[in-house]
């Protein structure tokens, strides 16, 4: 084997083919399938960047506390064409609505360091609503979703006649990754499975639904998929 070739075929007596992370990585990168594998090796935190990954964490979390307090709130100059502030979703006259959105604001001011960086959107009545930054209103996204459209894009089949609401939990993993890098991804998975899970133990009869076509649901939202994405439901009965 000439010196050319053994740049293409590396001997097998060459140390560069020690098993360790990164070569056995690098030999699946050439044959890989699926994307998920990329994330999961990038989100690894290195020792060699252990001290600014440090930085860079406490970094984010200042920010987050410092623009929840400074300009976290939702003016009617921030709508979009046909959308509407409602100031408070609490003079409902339906008491089972009323209390339902009492639990989920009170449960909203608690978690609202943490869900800085997801958005909520809730369905109820045929009609879409973006929880505001400050938990103390509501913004109409859309009215008259079609339920057929919704369940066409769920894989697992459940009802949704009848059922009081449904939350959608929309990541927003960017947020994490300009502080973070990659980590970011895997620390807004975490994140969303945090506040979904607590926010169920609010509503004794309620069910999440994490098998969906992604694109339909955030067609659905009116969300881009990729620096907002919706990665939970949670069906409230």
């Amino acid at each position: 084997m000439d010196k050319y070739e053994q740049e293409i075929f590396i001997s097998p007596n060459t140390k560069i083919l020690n098993n360790n992370p990164e070569n056995l990585y690098r030999k699946r990168l050439c044959s890989i399938d699926n994307v998920a594998e990329i994330y999961h090796e990038n989100s690894k935190i290195l020792k060699r960047n252990e001290s600014s990954f440090k930085a860079n964490l406490e970094n984010m979390i200042r920010t987050n506390n410092w623009a929840y307090k400074t300009f976290n709130s939702t003016l009617n100059e921030d709508l979009k064409e046909n959308q509407n502030i409602i100031l408070d979703p609490f003079e409902y006259k339906d008491l089972g609505k009323r209390n339902f959105y009492q639990k989920l604001f009170e449960w909203y001011s608690l978690n609202a360091e943490k869900i800085m960086f997801t958005d909520i959107f809730i369905m109820m009545d045929k009609t879409l609503y973006q929880v505001a930054g400050d938990a103390k209103k509501l913004v109409l996204q859309m009215s008259n979703i079609d339920i057929n459209f919704l369940k066409e894009n769920i894989i697992r089949d459940c009802q949704l006649e009848g059922i009081q609401s449904i939350v959608f939990f929309v990541a927003r993993p960017w947020r994490y990754m300009r502080f973070i890098g990659n980590r970011g991804y895997r620390q807004c998975l975490i994140d969303i499975g945090e506040i979904s899970n607590s926010l169920k133990t609010i509503y004794s009869k309620s069910f999440f639904v994490d098998y969906f076509i992604d694109n339909g649901i955030n067609q659905l939202l009116d969300i881009d998929g990729i620096e907002n994405t919706c990665i939970r439901l949670l069906v409230v009965e």
